[in-house]
């Protein structure tokens, strides 16, 4: 799958992902994801509760949309090595 934003490509691979379902180049858009037992089926369950209360509160404040902007120091993978 390929994500665009204005037609400008978002490498997903290069992107931070906000608390495990938020990624910092696209606009509520959320994911989960995880191994096929019962551990994947409880940390969806959280996921997608933490979702709604997020899609709540942007109701409830008048905002339309959510984008998690990582911190100026947070560094890329993978990290390379000074030397």
């Amino acid at each position: 799958m390929t994500f665009s934003l204005d037609d400008q490509p978002c490498d997903c691979g290069q992107q931070l992902i906000y608390r495990g379902m938020m990624l910092s180049c696209r606009p509520n858009a959320a994911l989960a994801f995880g191994y096929t037992n019962a551990s994947l089926t409880l940390k969806v369950d959280l996921t997608f509760g933490r979702i709604c209360r997020l899609l709540d509160h942007l109701a409830r404040s008048g905002h339309d949309y959510c984008v998690p902007i990582p911190p100026a120091q947070t560094r890329t993978w993978p990290r390379q090595a000074s030397l």
